[in-house]
C-alpha cells in the first residue's frame, strides 16, 4: 500500500485508501502527510485535536495522539 492514493474524506468520515478500497476510522479527518522518517502516515483529527499514525503498509492504526 505504499504507493496507494489516500483520499480524506471530512465530516468525520475518516481516511480511505482509493485503489483498495480500505477504509480507516480515524475518527474524523484533516490535514494528512507520509512522515519517512517514522514510515506512517499522520492524519491531524480536527475534531478531536489528535494525530493517527496509520502504518501504510497494513492499513492499521499504529498510535492516537491528543493535542493540546
Amino acid at each position: 500500500m505504499l504507493n496507494d492514493i489516500w483520499v480524506i474524506r471530512g465530516a468525520g468520515l475518516g481516511s480511505m485508501i482509493l485503489r483498495t478500497g480500505v477504509a480507516i476510522d480515524t475518527g474524523g479527518a484533516g490535514n494528512t502527510v507520509y512522515d519517512a522518517g517514522c514510515g506512517h502516515t499522520l492524519v491531524a483529527v480536527h475534531e478531536k485535536n489528535g494525530l493517527v499514525a496509520i502504518d501504510p503498509a497494513t492499513a492499521k492504526i499504529m498510535k492516537r495522539d491528543s493535542v493540546p
